[in-house]
């Protein structure tokens, strides 16, 4: 969260800009594809490989969201909201993965948008 922000602010900028978290599960998707595909080219499947990227039960979690939440094809997904905590907590996985592990991609990534590499995910 940012400095200086509480919790109602971000509720208040959930309200405001919920299409930008309905696209968040879609990103995350996409980022992976092209980011394990990059690490692991020699599939046709690059998210088959989250399981070398996460430990543990993370890569359940990662995939169920990016894929329920992406596509909206799981029995009425579609209509009912995104689940904005659960898919914040992917997001800050996905980051922090990639920061331990990658590390000079990871200050890549936050230097092409502005942002300081030393940032608390938590």
């Amino acid at each position: 969260m940012a400095k200086g922000t509480t919790k109602g602010d971000k509720a208040k900028m959930i309200e405001n800009q919920y299409t930008h978290f309905y696209n968040l599960p879609n990103n995350m998707r996409k980022f992976l594809e092209c980011y394990l595909y990059y690490r692991y080219p020699n599939t046709d499947n690059p998210l088959a490989n989250l399981d070398k990227l996460f430990d543990n039960h993370i890569p359940c979690l990662v995939n169920r969201v990016i894929n329920e939440y992406s596509h909206l094809a799981w029995g009425n997904r579609g209509t009912l909201p995104v689940d904005v905590n659960e898919a914040e907590k992917v997001a800050k996985h996905i980051l922090y993965i990639i920061r331990e592990k990658d590390n000079e991609h990871y200050c890549a990534l936050c230097d092409s948008i502005k942002v300081d590499p030393n940032i608390d995910l938590e």
